[in-house]
């Protein structure tokens, strides 16, 4: 099992922890959401809840390129997500790639609020 990328369930639905926070290096942060897209490619479409833990991460043009390449590659798999932890103009950036979804984006400042939004069917 990775340690970025954790299936877990919570009362009784199952979702996806990407494990991603303090990512302060750009290569690594860029080799991680890497990484989490390499773990979750091939699942059927609309089949993952997604928790992506970015608290704390450097973001940079290239990791930006990274997340959007990460969406791309996994987005038919996803039937939704919870951002937690991205500010200032990381939310900017990251709601200009969630646009690109026609599945429900949203951010949370914490696990918990994300977790509960994940496994609930209310946009």
């Amino acid at each position: 099992m990775s340690k970025y990328v954790k299936h877990l369930s919570e009362n009784g639905t199952a979702y996806v922890l990407l494990d991603c926070p303090n990512l302060r290096e750009e290569q690594k942060a860029i080799e991680v959401i890497q990484h989490c897209s390499a773990q979750l490619l091939g699942h059927p479409a609309n089949s993952l809840r997604v928790v992506f833990d970015l608290t704390n991460t450097i973001f940079t043009r290239r990791t930006l390129a990274a997340v959007d390449e990460f969406n791309r590659a996994i987005g038919r798999s996803v039937l939704r997500s919870a951002i937690v932890g991205a500010d200032g103009l990381m939310t900017i950036a990251i709601r200009t790639i969630a646009r690109q979804s026609p599945k429900p984006v949203k951010m949370f400042d914490d696990h918990a609020t994300a977790v509960a939004w994940i496994v609930s069917d209310e946009d």
